[in-house]
């Protein structure tokens, strides 16, 4: 089956279409080509653009007071002081024990995401390697608080000294589930 003529032009991708855009938008304009030409990454300034948001307001976070955000920025749950979990309807969903300060990390005393019945989700080693009960990685949280799955995509943010929560967003569809 032939093609017509006027269907090919809406096929082209989004970048070319910006490109064409542009210097449609140059001439007619009469601003030359050549002062639209990219300037390398070393000369280019890095500032965030005027519409950017905070990284948190639109990424799967806790709060250090406890309050855990989805990525539409709307409260799915919240940590007690004393790692109880609750979902938005204060339901309880599952425990988050921290290791005790002091005492060396052992396989008793780590941090670790329990649910109602007692039951060990998933565990945190002192490197921030994140694993299920069958030991399979689930994901890493390093020690700035940044939350990556077993592929290394973000998937959330968590305070620095509460490395453990971040476990929270690691459980999504393997045994807790938050709104």
């Amino acid at each position: 089956m032939k093609r017509k003529h006027s269907e090919t032009y809406l096929w082209i991708n989004g970048a070319t279409r910006g490109a064409v855009l542009s210097l449609l938008a140059c001439t007619a304009t009469g601003i030359s080509a050549q002062a639209q030409t990219p300037q390398p990454a070393s000369q280019r300034e890095l500032s965030p653009a005027p519409h950017a948001r905070a990284v948190q307001s639109y990424t799967p976070h806790v709060t250090p007071d406890g309050r855990i955000f989805n990525a539409q920025g709307m409260i799915s749950g919240h940590v007690t002081p004393e790692g109880k979990v609750t979902d938005r309807h204060d339901l309880p969903v599952g425990i988050v024990r921290n290791p005790q300060p002091g005492q060396p990390l052992s396989w008793k005393n780590r941090a670790r995401v329990l649910d109602g019945s007692g039951y060990e989700l998933a565990h945190m080693n002192s490197k921030g390697l994140v694993s299920n009960e069958r030991r399979q990685r689930l994901g890493f949280i390093d020690p700035s608080g940044r939350v990556t799955d077993r592929h290394g995509y973000p998937v959330g943010y968590v305070p620095s000294d509460h490395r453990a929560y971040g476990m929270l967003f690691l459980l999504r569809g393997h045994g807790l589930d938050l709104p």
